[in-house]
């Protein structure tokens, strides 16, 4: 409604609006006569939503109740009318059509976002979650858009669509241009990336990756060995680095680390540990020692229970641990590096609160099975029980969950509650 003619009481709402239209329409039109942009073409027209437009020599004049009479020109014109025009996501306008700050590009604001012009690109629009991300960068200064606002692809376990992307050019006063992302959803905001680390986002997948949405957009870094500069980018799940040197990309997953300080079960005893990443890598290690009399065929097992679920991450090792009538060594170390697809796909709840549980098993091996035949035809019976581990009993144990017991060799060990002793049972 114009400010200096009010509604009429005695006209219908429909002519009420159509003469306010015609009114503040013809305004605009006169200005761009006298401007010398050429006047109207058509007649005012009833649009869908309440409004009306005219056309003109150089694009056309929208006008609703709410937002006026505004000018677009016809280069932003044909992607507002191509995503629906006043119908669209965007609205009506509420601005005239305006050059950029480069004095290249053009622009038209609208009720939920804006279409942006420039000759290298054409228009585009800009809207949703990205819109404040984007003036948050600079607008046009950081980029102009070359694709409209696209959702995400679905992600993985579960399968939902998260967000939405749009890409960008920066055009350079050397002559070079740069392209870039936005990336935004509910939980993480709208952040940018470009360039190498963009380049190889995408090829591990981009939001649908191991690594999720950014979370941040690119910054300065310095590489943690060498303290060389460099950029990086952090996502949902990890992170990647560029190193200005050499150009190197460097993946960062999230990890988490669980680890056993003190396994065992009766002269055996060592630590087990199980990292696993964002990216469903794992790297399972451990030490055991055999502080007794004979050697044990032994197998650790860690076992971490994935919440709300019935599944687990399971890894084992098994080895003989040798003692003292043994050929094998007492110490045994392992090392396993490999990919667990379980651990990839359920990364969201393994990464909350979850523990691992440890089980050590040990057996007599071969060559231990072979002395305890023998001895007794050697008149060495009485150390049967000795090496067995079974006599003479524990003679300290501590009973709280992992506890120090003295082993059938009368040597210290840690194992967990209730293998070696029973209740009642506590240190001397």
């Amino acid at each position: 409604m114009s400010p200096h003619e009010p509604l009429n009481p005695h006209l219908p709402d429909y002519y009420n609006r159509r003469r306010a239209a015609e009114r503040d329409i013809g305004v605009v039109v006169a200005s761009l006569v006298a401007q010398g942009a050429g006047g109207a073409t058509s007649a005012v027209k009833e649009l869908a939503n309440q409004g009306f437009c005219q056309e003109t020599v150089g694009g056309a004049v929208y006008w609703s109740f709410r937002t006026r009479a505004q000018f677009i020109d016809s280069r932003i014109l044909a992607r507002y009318r191509q995503l629906g025009g006043d119908v669209s996501v965007l609205g009506y306008p509420v601005s005239h059509n305006a050059f950029a700050a480069d004095g290249v590009g053009m622009f038209s604001l609208f009720q939920q976002g804006v279409i942006y012009w420039h000759p290298q690109v054409g228009a585009f629009e800009v809207g949703d979650g990205i819109l404040e991300g984007w003036r948050r960068l600079g607008s046009e200064a950081f980029g102009y858009p070359t694709s409209g606002v696209l959702p995400t692809r679905e992600d993985i376990a579960p399968i939902r669509t998260r967000g939405y992307f749009s890409h960008f050019r920066s055009f350079h006063a050397d002559g070079t241009a740069l392209d870039k992302s936005i990336y935004s959803s509910s939980a993480t905001g709208a952040n940018a990336v470009w360039g190498a680390i963009r380049g190889r986002w995408w090829d591990l997948g981009a939001e649908a990756s191991y690594l999720g949405f950014p979370v941040s957009d690119e910054e300065d870094w310095a590489d943690p060995d060498t303290q060389e500069p460099g950029r990086v980018t952090h996502f949902e799940r990890g992170a990647i680095a560029w190193r200005a040197s050499d150009g190197k990309i460097v993946e960062f997953p999230e990890r988490k680390v669980f680890r056993a300080n003190h396994i065992g079960v009766s002269s055996v005893g060592g630590w087990a540990q199980l990292i696993i990443t964002s990216s469903g890598s794992f790297h399972f290690s451990g030490h055991l020692h055999n502080s007794g009399f004979v050697g044990l065929a032994c197998t650790v097992g860690c076992a971490i229970k994935v919440p709300g679920t019935d599944e687990a991450v399971v890894r084992t090792f098994s080895a003989n641990v040798g003692g003292t009538t043994s050929l094998d060594s007492r110490d045994e170390d392992w090392s396993e590096e490999g990919y667990e697809v379980k651990v990839r796909a359920y990364w969201d709840k393994l990464r909350g609160d979850t523990s691992m549980a440890v089980t050590t098993d040990a057996t007599l091996g071969g060559w231990e099975l072979v002395t305890l035949i023998l001895l007794p035809l050697v008149g060495a019976a009485v150390a049967i029980s000795l090496i067995s581990g079974t006599s003479p009993p524990d003679t300290g144990c501590r009973t709280s969950n992992w506890h120090t017991v003295r082993d059938g060799n009368h040597r210290t060990v840690r194992e967990p509650q209730g293998v070696r002793c029973g209740p009642g049972m506590h240190d001397p």
